[in-house]
């Protein structure tokens, strides 16, 4: 079982809710400074607001450590580093060649930066789909619905929302497997979409209730 596989146990992680991976969101809430995660500093999160390279690497991290914590207790997948540090090579490449050179300007495969570039964006979905897969598979032998739709990675928009649901669920999870409940997360209370278990596009597209909260922006 997963016990078996798992070299490390369930209480070493942290749950890692939506809150944690776009801290920047806390600026906008009454009670930011005690908003996960625990400890980053009011002016962090502006920066990562104000400014785009900031909190690109902070996600970037977030999926680092929630890929490492599937491998370390759960013998998932193949580890944070081995997938965010080949994308990381990649995406500086790129926008190294595209500042020095214009690399990006022309097609997919006219100059090494850009062959690095795409090549960096194809692993990071390779993988994402994985990481889909393994929540879902997470959640299945607990005797629970999977709540992502993997294919969701591939429609713009539907990608967004799958990408959102699963920082949700794989917290969820985590907080589950030590008996714990999520605090409050202010992102998932303001998009119900988040946290719903279940949710197919046709859903989403047709029940407005599930695109956003006014109430909660309002309370």
């Amino acid at each position: 079982g997963l016990a078996a596989a798992a070299p490390g146990g369930a209480e070493e992680v942290e749950p890692r809710d939506l809150m944690w991976a776009f801290p920047s969101f806390a600026v906008f809430l009454e009670r930011s400074a005690t908003t996960a995660p625990p400890g980053f500093p009011i002016w962090a999160r502006w920066l990562c607001l104000a400014t785009f390279w900031p909190g690109v690497i902070w996600y970037l991290y977030y999926k680092l450590e929630v890929e490492e914590d599937l491998r370390r207790s759960r013998g998932l997948g193949i580890g944070g580093y081995v997938v965010i540090v080949p994308f990381s090579i990649g995406l500086a490449a790129g926008v190294f060649g595209e500042f020095a050179y214009g690399a990006l300007e022309g097609g997919m495969l006219d100059s090494p930066f850009s062959c690095a570039f795409y090549a960096a964006f194809a692993w990071i979905y390779l993988n994402q789909w994985f990481l889909y897969n393994k929540v879902n598979q997470l959640f299945e032998e607990e005797g629970r619905p999977a709540p992502l739709d993997p294919f969701g990675l591939f429609v713009p928009g539907w990608n967004f929302v799958t990408g959102i649901r699963q920082i949700h669920f794989t917290a969820e999870y985590w907080a589950r497997q030590q008996g714990r409940v999520l605090p409050r997360d202010g992102f998932a209370e303001l998009f119900p979409f988040a946290k719903k278990p279940t949710l197919s596009l046709l859903e989403l597209a047709t029940t407005p209730s599930l695109w956003f909260n006014l109430g909660r922006l309002l309370d």
